[in-house]
């Protein structure tokens, strides 16, 4: 089994996934970005799903271990093509730990960018735990300090999340948690917001 038909059951049964019902007619991945080597590796993939005539662009960054730990059994996506188990990253605290420690560093790998807003200061060290109540996209909170927004489903182009937090942070708003970071990718040739560090 190919990790793309692993990954058109996986996604379809996914509370994020916005075509439930609706059949899926064609997955391909259009971006696969290597972030940490070895067993556990950490892949971005960014997958587009056609159904009907419409097409939608999902993040999903895979972790690829030869032996999938009990822990990780309820992420498992499924077999990688190349005798590894492909399962949802996000919930892999070994791996998660690299993307805060881009995001401090201003990591560019590939098409990913990775950036901390000047003068933010936040421990690259925690491990993470994924929040479960969301619906359209996936948190993980680090410890008592940060909390990382995944955004699931993706628009290319700015968002307004970040937009508008960075903005009233910058003006003092107490309204707003903090914004510390972000990632970025290049989505039909415009920037596209990723992810969302905030205190």
């Amino acid at each position: 089994m190919a990790i793309e038909d692993a990954l058109a059951t996986w996604l379809a049964n996914q509370r994020w996934f916005a075509g439930k019902g609706q059949g899926l007619r064609d997955l391909a991945i259009v971006a696969d970005t290597e972030i940490v080597a070895g067993d556990p590796e950490l892949r971005h993939l960014i997958v587009a799903v056609s159904q009907g005539t419409a097409v939608d662009y999902y993040q999903v960054p895979i972790g690829l271990r030869r032996r999938l730990p009990v822990r990780l059994k309820h992420a498992r996506i499924g077999p990688s093509g190349d005798g590894r188990q492909a399962y949802d990253a996000l919930h892999d605290a070994d791996l998660t730990k690299s993307l805060l420690a881009g995001i401090a560093g201003g990591a560019e790998i590939g098409s990913l960018r990775m950036r901390a807003i000047p003068g933010a200061r936040f421990d690259t060290d925690l491990d993470s735990l994924v929040l479960g109540s969301e619906q359209s996209n996936t948190s993980l909170v680090y410890g008592e300090q940060s909390i990382l927004k995944v955004f699931r489903r993706l628009s290319p182009g700015p968002n307004p999340d970040l937009e508008v937090t960075t903005a009233l942070a910058r003006i003092g708003s107490p309204q707003v948690a903090e914004p510390l970071g972000w990632i970025e990718t290049r989505l039909e040739g415009v920037p596209t917001s990723l992810a969302i560090l905030s205190r």
